[in-house]
């Protein structure tokens, strides 16, 4: 992940948001805005930079109010899940009208995946093939479907030719895999199963999924891992 200075704002707001106590996160973000200062001179974005952050001045590195960036925090964490996901979504289609981005599109591409990354989300890495049973196909997709945890971050899609594709961050691949084999063994039927890794994604984005519903899975998702820690 770059350090841009997106990125850095992100990572701003991901600590405020943070369960330990004000003295651990005041000391983290105050190493975060002297980067800041650092990567304004050498930082080229290819995106306007979002900044909705109350309570601290960027150029002098100064936390002016905490309470105030706590409260602004959600509010930044948001508008960057939210704005990134529309983007990208602009970003897939266009890919699909001309074949291929260019060099400007795929640096912003670049960008939206570390501003994503930068807010504490998780990006899609892998993508498993499924083909076998029509009833186990469909057993499988509903499973996963049904995993909350899993919700926020998985993409699935049952092709036109009756394969299911799903695309997961990699730490969740055992869990996957688990649960394909459990459906197997549920409807007594095989299936063949292909992993490979694909060029990162942000959960929502693939094949036009709603991002309005996306965003709301991610936002829900975050604030019951908040309320865990």
């Amino acid at each position: 992940m770059k350090f841009s200075k997106q990125c850095i704002i992100n990572l701003i707001a991901k600590t405020a948001t943070e369960s330990k106590s004000i003295e651990e996160r005041t000391n983290v973000i105050q190493g975060l805005l002297t980067t800041y200062k650092i990567a304004k001179d050498f930082d080229k974005s290819f995106l306007t930079q979002i900044n909705k952050l109350d309570g601290l001045d960027l150029d002098s590195g100064i936390i002016t109010d905490f309470e105030a960036l706590e409260d602004s925090a959600d509010l930044q964490l948001d508008q960057i899940n939210l704005g990134a996901l529309a983007q990208m979504q602009k970003l897939i289609i266009d890919e699909k009208k001309t074949g291929e981005l260019t060099y400007a599109q795929t640096q912003i591409r670049e960008e939206l995946i570390d501003m994503f990354k930068s807010s504490g989300y998780q990006v899609l890495e892998l993508e498993t093939v499924v083909k076998g049973d029509k009833e186990a196909i469909e057993h499988i997709n509903k499973w996963i479907s049904d995993e909350r945890d899993l919700e926020a971050f998985i993409d699935t899609r049952i092709q036109d030719d009756g394969s299911l594709s799903v695309w997961m961050p990699a730490k969740y691949y055992d869990e996957i895999d688990s649960i394909i084999h459990m459906a197997l063994d549920f409807t007594k039927t095989k299936a063949n199963t292909a992993t490979k890794q694909v060029v990162e994604l942000i959960p929502g984005c693939k094949d036009f999924i709603d991002v309005e519903a996306a965003f709301k899975r991610q936002q829900e998702f975050r604030k019951e891992e908040q309320l865990s820690r």
